[in-house]
């Protein structure tokens, strides 16, 4: 996951997922999030093309140096591969 600040309350990120043997599939979104004092931010991708929903993260920055990933919706309503959720705590540098 890369994530850049872009103004006081806002950053990009770019994530990109995989899920090993034996299919090996990939899930890969990006997209813009607005920051706020409480920490956690949630959201929301428009809907696309390969995407039956809407893929909905959970972005929670309250512990210094780490963010944590939540997905809330299908592995489908994001577009990614077959059984490819992007859980996970991910280190800031």
């Amino acid at each position: 996951m890369r994530i850049k600040k872009i103004s006081d309350n806002k950053a990009q990120f770019q994530l990109e997922c995989t899920k090993g043997a034996p299919s090996y599939n990939m899930g890969a979104l990006e997209g813009a999030i607005e920051l706020n004092p409480q920490g956690i931010v949630h959201y929301i991708a428009p809907k696309n093309d390969y995407s039956e929903g809407r893929c909905e993260m959970e972005f929670d920055f309250t512990k210094p140096g780490q963010v944590k990933l939540t997905q809330k919706t299908s592995d489908i309503d994001c577009g990614f591969g077959s059984g490819v959720y992007c859980d996970n705590v991910y280190e800031l540098k």
